[in-house]
């Protein structure tokens, strides 16, 4: 891998012994690749945009509806820590408890 690594044809996320391997974005644009893609490794930028985005669109709305709209191949732990972090921030409102919680924009009701 260090050769595809130095190179930039994979990049890498961390240093442990189970670091993700991935093709460089670029090396799929350059080459125009068609196939599928998945969003498992979404960067947390990405992820609170499109959170915010879902939830402009469809308004109050629960985690595991948030999550189906977005994409359930991202793991559910990751749009979980973004809602938390929109909240702490003020991005975004909460109101319920555990599995009554609703995420919602105020100025968007």
């Amino acid at each position: 891998m260090g050769r595809l690594i130095d190179s930039e044809l994979v990049k890498q996320k961390g240093k442990t012994k189970g670091t993700p391997y991935y093709v460089a974005p670029e090396v799929l644009k350059n080459h125009d690749f068609k196939g599928l893609t998945d969003l498992k490794n979404i960067e947390p930028h990405r992820l609170r945009a499109l959170i915010y985005e879902d939830l402009k669109i469809y308004g109050k709305s629960a985690i595991g509806e948030i999550h189906k709209r977005i994409g359930e191949e991202i793991p559910l732990r990751s749009v979980r820590r973004q809602l938390e972090n929109l909240a702490e921030e003020g991005e975004i409102s909460k109101e319920g408890e555990k599995k009554g919680t609703r995420y919602f924009i105020d100025r968007f009701l």
